[in-house]
């Protein structure tokens, strides 16, 4: 299951429908930490996605009060391409080499 950036073009995948999910963002007064709070709910929409048979989710806005929605597609070998203002440019292959380490 792959999760797309909001700025990512998926208009080459197939649109399966949206999921919504949902979980408590606070407990009594107190607010639960935000992160933990939009790993549950991404967990919640990569669970739900078999059920449509996508491949690929994509956030519709951000969470509020422990809600957020998703869009699920279908892009099977179909590569989504990035949105030319947010492509970052990629650093050269050889910039960098790693090799494995030996524990003796």
């Amino acid at each position: 299951m792959r999760v797309a950036r909001a700025s990512e073009d998926l208009s080459a995948c197939q649109r399966l429908g949206e999921i919504a999910v949902a979980v408590k963002d606070r407990v009594g007064l107190y607010r639960r930490d935000p992160i933990k709070v939009r790993d549950e709910l991404e967990v919640l929409a990569r669970n739900e996605a078999p059920r449509l048979n996508a491949d690929t989710l994509q956030a519709v806005d951000e969470p509020i009060d422990g809600e957020q929605r998703w869009r699920a597609y279908q892009c099977g070998d179909r590569r989504p391409r990035a949105a030319a203002s947010a492509a970052a440019p990629r650093a050269p292959a050889s910039a960098a080499e790693t090799f494995p380490v030996r524990v003796d």
